[in-house]
């Protein structure tokens, strides 16, 4: 659990970045 709530952390980083389509991918990790 507690690296989905890391990797969610770091999508929402790299959305915040523009890296949209690493986002995505790392939310699809998370989840």
């Amino acid at each position: 659990m507690r690296q989905a709530e890391q990797d969610l952390e770091d999508a929402k980083f790299l959305k915040e970045g523009g890296r949209h389509n690493l986002a995505c991918f790392m939310g699809q990790q998370a989840a």
